[in-house]
């Protein structure tokens, strides 16, 4: 698997003219968030829900992904020669498989 686009991504309603199909734009029941890299602005996701509050917050959860990846390392590289010691290991199982599927693997 290649890398992911770098950081820092964002997420926002796109201007006006950002997306001209007539069908979502007329449609009032379509949210209408992208997520984008900053400062460049590639859109990497539209999302179209019927919902406000869950295409905001699944584009904010998009755009936090290369910080949520590099956090999950973060805290698994210095705990990871310790992980065997403590009595639950289900915390850096977690850590392990959510780098694991971010990686393709």
């Amino acid at each position: 698997m290649s890398d992911h686009t770098a950081g820092p991504w964002a997420a926002e309603v796109p201007p006006p003219d950002a997306y001209t199909d007539p069908d979502i734009l007329l449609d009032p029941s379509v949210a209408f968030w992208i997520a984008e890299t900053r400062p460049a602005g590639e859109v990497l996701a539209h999302i179209l829900q019927t919902s406000q509050g869950d295409a905001e917050a699944n584009a904010r959860l998009i755009a936090a992904a290369p910080d949520l990846l590099a956090a999950c390392r973060v805290a698994l590289g210095p705990a990871a020669h310790f992980a065997t010691e403590f009595d639950d290991e289900e915390p850096w199982n977690a850590l392990r498989a959510a780098i694991a599927k971010a990686e393709g693997q």
